[in-house]
């Protein structure tokens, strides 16, 4: 009789290993469909690519509702009354009565500490399926989001199942496509979609990238007014856009008056690169609208420019700081693939609608400083012979045509 207790135990022991290897495989492929999708994205094969973000889509939802189902069964279960939103008592209780205590201790003496190796193990010898399918899923979960972001809470457990059933990147693909096929109402509606499910973005500052492209929607259809939000949204989640840092920014902004772009990026560097894009765009749109507003924003942009510009340099040269604009405009010409860099991300673009943008404040003093900087610069290449244009006009004239 005991033999066959134990051939039981250990037959449904390998039907649950075989559940956890089909979860683990289900994670795989809706990872593989995406994966496909972006090598056939980058082969221009843009019907291959849909069709298979649209499989990581399903996949992904169908293995997350059965993870939720799983843990609202867990949570109906006697055994979860007054746990305390604690994952490890309910375990504890499950583990408990289905093993006894002395065999659950000896268990997590072997898991040493690790929550994932306590819950594979568990998994593997139970033979209750509620018990089974809820360490399955916390398995789930913590594969794609870690132990720390679960924090031994059933809530978290549940509400991180829940965020997984998106698929936030494969969504943000298919929107990518629709943009491509100038069908901009799919492509918004569709970019709404990934950043509605953002919160399960496997790289949070990936958000930014969605806002830009809806930014880059709206601009295409000349919805000006939600272009502007987007890009103000995009930089909600900075540092140096927040409530709390509004003395740096104006005493930034001082120091840019008073003393000239060099000293405001030497005693203020931004080490925030997610602000490149959306402060930069911003800055120019309300430059080209005329609003005084584009000062800071072109400020904050080209000094977090700077400051990776500066970031790069010193990996070669670890104790280098910044001196000028002209010294930076030297180093910079020698490191082709730094110049190229500064190239991609409008460098001295920016640096130029800066100048303007104090012309236009009458600030005189730093704007034709920059501008003489730029003008100076070895690589400003076109923005240096506009700046030059700029320094020509009579002063405080503005420009007729921003290039």
């Amino acid at each position: 009789m005991a033999e066959r207790r134990n051939f039981r135990r250990g037959a449904l022991s390998a039907a649950l290993a075989f559940v956890l290897l089909s979860n683990a495989a289900a994670s795989d492929l809706a990872w593989q469909h995406y994966e496909d999708g972006l090598q056939a994205f980058d082969q221009h094969r843009f019907d291959l690519a849909l069709t298979s973000w649209q499989d990581a889509v399903a996949q992904r939802m169908d293995r997350f509702t059965k993870v939720v189902a799983a843990v609202d069964t867990a949570l109906a279960m006697p055994e979860a009354t007054n746990v305390w939103d604690k994952i490890d008592v309910l375990v504890e209780r499950l583990a408990v009565k289905e093993f006894g205590a002395r065999e659950f201790a000896a268990i997590r003496d072997q898991a040493a500490g690790s929550t994932r190796r306590e819950m594979e193990t568990l998994h593997l010898r139970t033979t209750s399926s509620e018990f089974g399918n809820f360490t399955s899923a916390w398995l789930a979960v913590e594969e794609l989001r870690g132990a720390a972001a679960i924090h031994n809470s059933l809530k978290a457990l549940r509400s991180l199942a829940l965020a997984l059933q998106s698929y936030p990147e494969a969504e943000f693909g298919i929107g990518k496509i629709f943009f491509l096929e100038g069908e901009l109402d799919l492509a918004r509606l569709q970019y709404g979609k990934a950043l509605d499910a953002s919160a399960s973005l496997e790289v949070p500052d990936d958000r930014i990238d969605i806002l830009m492209a809806l930014a880059e929607v709206d601009k295409a259809k000349g919805d000006w007014q939600n272009y502007e939000d987007d890009l103000r949204q995009s930089l909600a989640d900075s540092n140096i856009f927040s409530s709390g840092s509004d003395f740096m920014r104006v005493a930034m902004e001082r120091a840019l008056d008073l003393e000239g772009f060099d000293v405001m990026a030497k005693l203020y560097p931004v080490d925030e690169p997610k602000i490149l894009g959306p402060a930069s765009e911003l800055g120019e749109f309300l430059l080209r609208n005329g609003r005084s507003r584009a000062t800071i924003d072109l400020a904050l942009a080209t000094d977090a420019m700077v400051t990776r510009i500066m970031t790069r340099l010193r990996v070669n040269e670890p104790t280098l700081g910044f001196v000028s604009l002209t010294d930076l405009a030297a180093r910079i010409a020698r490191d082709q693939e730094l110049a190229d860099w500064c190239n991609a991300m409008g460098f001295w673009k920016y640096l130029y609608y800066l100048g303007e943008s104090l012309l236009a404040d009458s600030r005189l003093g730093s704007g034709r400083q920059l501008l003489r900087d730029i003008a100076a610069a070895k690589g400003s290449g076109s923005w240096g012979a506009a700046s030059r244009l700029a320094l020509a006009r009579p002063s405080g004239g503005r420009p007729a045509l921003l290039p």
